[in-house]
C-alpha cells in the first residue's frame, strides 16, 4: 500500500452465509486496511491462528466504498447522545374569577339556613370565599 494516510481497523466479525437453502457460519479475524492509493481486507482464523488471506485493489471505487462502510461502523459504534425529556409539569389551576360563584366555605354548599357567610343560599362569591377563609388577607 502507499505511503498516505493510513487507516487500518481490526477485529472480530461474525457472519451467517446463506446460500442454496444452507446457512453457514463465519466466524473470522478481519483488518481492512485504507490509504491513499490502495486498500486491503485481511481475512484469518479467530484467535491469531492460522495465516492471513488478504485481498488488495488500487480502485478507487472499491477505496470510496469502504471508506463508507468504515464510516458507518463508526457511526454505528459510537453511542449517541442521550436528550433528556422534559418532565411533566402540571398546569397551574385555572384562576377562578372574584365574582364567580363558589360552594360556601362554612356550610360546604349544603345551603344551611342559619349559614353566617351564604344566608342560606349555599354559594357566595369567589371573594367572598376568599375573605371568610383568610380574614386577614384585606
Amino acid at each position: 500500500m502507499g505511503d498516505g494516510e493510513r487507516t487500518v481497523v481490526d477485529g472480530q466479525t461474525s457472519w451467517r452465509a446463506r446460500q442454496d437453502g444452507r446457512t453457514t457460519e463465519l466466524n473470522t479475524r478481519t483488518e481492512i486496511a485504507l490509504d491513499g492509493d490502495a486498500c486491503g481486507w485481511g481475512v484469518a482464523a479467530p484467535g491469531g491462528r492460522g495465516r492471513v488471506e488478504r485481498v488488495e485493489t488500487e480502485s478507487p471505487q472499491v477505496r470510496r466504498f469502504l471508506n463508507r462502510v468504515l464510516g458507518a461502523m463508526e457511526r454505528a459504534s459510537r453511542p449517541s447522545t442521550v436528550r433528556p425529556v422534559p418532565k411533566p409539569v402540571p398546569k397551574p389551576p385555572t384562576p377562578v374569577p372574584a365574582t364567580a360563584p363558589v360552594p360556601c366555605p362554612l356550610c360546604g354548599g349544603e345551603a344551611w339556613p342559619d349559614c353566617e357567610v351564604c344566608d342560606g343560599a349555599g354559594a357566595v362569591t369567589a371573594r367572598q370565599a376568599a375573605r371568610f377563609l383568610d380574614p386577614h388577607a384585606d
